[in-house]
């Protein structure tokens, strides 16, 4: 497993980062938040999307980074997911020419896990963050219940040096000599 990774609503800022390097975080956009207006601390590992363009976006890189409190705030590239240069898909980093981008938090498909909801029942796991599929759980039969154990039948006859006997024995050691004094 990965290490885990902080989600923010409405975190939305620009960058102004050039090449492949670290981003230095600039302002969040109007009606959005900073990742220091937001319960994300220095050090929290997220998942971003950073996108040239917010309405036609032709060069896009999803990962996961580390943030860094400071002035600028920066986000080191951790892992690189996807990655989009026109519509050459990769997995590697944008090597970002001069200009704003538009660098957001979102949660990403391989660490989310996948329901099959059109089930009437209920929702089934299809897949995990892994992404491997997971197999339906079929029910499995009620176990029989478990019953304590019987105490041992009580036994009949006399007991002589920690030793059970059963009647007709104690009848016979009546006859023994040591026990010829036995009333009876």
């Amino acid at each position: 497993m990965g290490t885990r990774t902080i989600l923010a609503d409405a975190v939305l800022i620009t960058t102004q980062t050039t090449g492949t390097g670290t981003y230095s975080l600039g302002d969040a956009l109007t009606g959005h938040c900073h990742p220091a207006d937001v319960p994300i601390t220095s050090g929290s590992r997220i998942s971003d999307t950073v996108v040239d363009n917010l309405t036609a976006p032709t060069l896009r890189e999803t990962g996961e980074g580390v943030l860094s409190s400071g002035s600028p705030w920066t986000l080191t590239r951790a892992t690189i997911r996807r990655s989009l240069n026109g519509r050459v898909a990769s997995g590697s980093a944008i090597y970002w020419p001069v200009g704003t981008r538009y660098l957001y938090v979102t949660p990403l498909a391989a660490n989310t896990p996948q329901y099959d909801t059109d089930t009437p029942a209920a929702p089934h796991l299809l897949s995990n963050a892994a992404d491997a599929p997971i197999k339906p759980q079929t029910p499995q039969p009620a176990r029989p219940a478990i019953r304590p154990k019987k105490p041992p039948p009580a036994r009949a006859g006399i007991k002589r040096d920690g030793v059970f006997t059963d009647a007709p024995s104690a009848r016979r050691l009546r006859t023994q000599p040591d026990l010829m004094n036995f009333p009876g």
